[in-house]
């Protein structure tokens, strides 16, 4: 209920991270019991992992997922700056 009155009346992007096909589905069936209809755009993904080499064995299968979706697709910036750290 709080998600829905959330995404019904302020603006959003839903940003998860993705670490296999499984999420995706995940993803949806969160959107779908929402009840609203949301547009693939204002969904964000980004790879799962710690280190740049872990992003960038995720990033080719998740291109793939987004643009059959037509989700965006967003890279973990933070990790690629300051390492896995807390507060960054």
């Amino acid at each position: 209920d709080i998600l829905r009155e959330w995404l019904a009346n302020y603006p959003f992007q839903l940003k998860s991270v993705f670490s296999s096909p499984a999420d995706v589905a995940e993803i949806e069936s969160l959107v779908a019991e929402t009840g609203l209809v949301i547009p693939p755009s204002k969904i964000l993904l980004m790879p799962e992992g710690t280190d740049p080499a872990r992003i960038d064995s995720r990033r080719a299968e998740l291109v793939d997922f987004c643009l059959k979706k037509g989700f965006r697709l967003c890279d973990r910036l933070h990790i690629r700056l300051f390492g896995n750290t807390r507060g960054t």
